[in-house]
């Protein structure tokens, strides 16, 4: 249960577990068996749909019509920007990130930590 690895700290931050995130990088089909919810593109940006409490994205604080605009200032507007934003963050051992998303026409920060 994705709910066991995340741990909220405010309204618009989390921590999750580290380990589970390795896990699920991976093994992104794990991601399916913990989340309904898909990031697909749409137009400019990236957007949440189908995801519900108690799920992996709900759960960090993503939620359903959420455009994700950018990682840590690294735009996402393409699959090649979240390519590139892969390595500069998580491989390169970032563990502070945040989400620039619009909700309902408006910008939205969360903030999620990695922890041990």
């Amino acid at each position: 249960m994705p709910s066991d690895f995340i741990a909220r700290t405010s309204p618009a931050a989390v921590q999750v577990d580290e380990g589970f995130i390795a896990n699920l990088i991976a093994k992104p089909d794990l991601l399916g068996s913990c989340d309904d919810g898909v990031i697909s593109p749409a137009g400019a940006y990236f957007e949440i749909q189908g995801t519900a409490s108690g799920e992996f994205l709900h759960e960090i604080g993503l939620r359903n019509g959420d455009m994700v605009v950018s990682v840590n200032g690294q735009p996402l507007q393409s699959y090649s920007d979240a390519a590139v934003a892969y390595p500069d963050l998580y491989v390169a051992g970032e563990t502070s990130y945040r989400l620039l998303v619009e909700r309902s026409g408006a910008p939205t920060t969360l903030s999620i930590e990695l922890v041990p």
